[in-house]
């Protein structure tokens, strides 16, 4: 059974929390992206990984999470067009999301750079802030 919103959301709060133990490569393709989120901290790597399954399971299940977000409201709504690979490293994972559709490649983008990439940059903070969506979209 997949995990329910209490769990994914303990999940959230620990790596925001250790946000400064995380390192996050993202590269841009022309149906998505490839990222690398890592840490040094073998419990932070571990529950990256988690986390990142997680999500996972909620885009597979029509499962949103930050409905007022309107980022996170848009990528739900599109969940079926999105594709994740994912691939533990020693330190993480790296994930290629992509799509065929090129609207919801330019929210795969926005997304990983202007809501994961900042949460782990500013923790907290940033998960208090909407996420706007791409420019022009």
């Amino acid at each position: 059974m997949r995990g329910g919103m209490g769990e994914d959301m303990d999940t959230i709060h620990a790596l925001l929390a250790d946000h400064q133990a995380i390192e996050r490569r993202v590269v841009d393709r022309s149906d998505g992206v490839e990222t690398w989120t890592e840490s040094d901290d073998p419990e932070v790597a571990a529950r990256i990984r988690e986390h990142v399954r997680q999500m996972d399971a909620r885009l597979e299940d029509g499962r949103p999470i930050r409905r007022w977000d309107p980022l996170f409201a848009e990528i739900f709504e599109h969940a079926d067009a999105i594709t994740m690979e994912i691939e533990d490293t020693e330190r993480g994972v790296r994930v290629v999301e992509t799509s065929n559709d090129p609207y919801v490649v330019r929210l795969i983008q926005q997304h990983a750079h202007r809501a994961v990439s900042e949460f782990v940059d500013r923790g907290m903070d940033r998960a208090h802030e909407p996420t706007p969506l791409p420019e022009g979209y």
